[in-house]
């Protein structure tokens, strides 16, 4: 139900005004990031807990659920960041960084 609502919201949304509604994409890409964030900081066990799924970890390379989860959360803020870039407000990108 939340999907369907969320769908329409959006094709609601580009019909009205496009850089509106992939800004607000952008800020539900930016409340996801941060859920995911959340879980891994509440699930401290996922850090010992190896990954053996080919269709989480599909390269190999993420040792433990808590890894795979922390993935996600940096694929959500590419996600982010291309959606704030596409609706004209670049300024609002934060990237990854640097270590």
């Amino acid at each position: 139900m939340m999907v369907g609502t969320y769908r329409v919201l959006s094709a609601l949304l580009a019909t009205l005004s496009l850089r509106r509604a992939l800004h607000f994409n952008a800020e539900f890409e930016d409340h996801a990031e941060h859920e995911y964030a959340r879980s891994v900081e509440a699930h401290p066990e996922w850090e010992e807990q190896p990954v053996r799924s080919a269709i989480a970890n599909p390269s190999g390379d993420l040792a433990t659920w808590a890894d795979v989860s922390r993935q996600i959360g940096l694929d959500e803020r590419a996600h982010r960041d291309q959606s704030f870039t596409l609706s004209g407000k670049p300024e609002l990108v934060v990237g990854y960084l640097e270590e």
